[in-house]
């Protein structure tokens, strides 16, 4: 449970906006044997999205820091490595996590342009 004094998910609620979390369900193989995709599902959420900036680039590993784009700060809303975000027309991977979940009730993770989602 998220302490009270240290949950700065209010201040992180102020500034959100409608983003998606990108999944892909499965697949199968079809008759002929080749592989079909199986359907996109979007499920929607709201974070604070922020363009990168040099200062929170420094916390980045790397390999990381060229790909990264956005940072996205979601309150009480958790994000793997390798997920999927739609911000926009856009769709980003979720390329670094920081999980504040337990300390600050919010997560924080790097997006990374990708031209398609899964």
């Amino acid at each position: 449970m998220t302490d009270p004094a240290k949950d700065v998910s209010a201040a992180v609620i102020l500034e959100e906006t409608d983003v998606w979390l990108r999944t892909r369900e499965g697949g199968v193989y079809d008759a002929g044997g080749k592989w079909v995709m199986g359907v996109l599902e979007d499920t929607p959420f709201r974070a604070a999205v922020q363009p990168t900036n040099s200062r929170a680039l420094q916390d980045l590993p790397e390999g990381v820091r060229d790909e990264a784009r956005y940072l996205l700060w979601a309150a009480h809303f958790s994000l793997r490595l390798d997920d999927y975000v739609v911000y926009g027309n856009d769709v980003f991977r979720v390329i670094h996590v920081w999980d504040r979940l337990r300390d600050g009730g919010f997560m924080k993770a790097a997006l990374g342009q990708v031209k398609e989602g899964p």
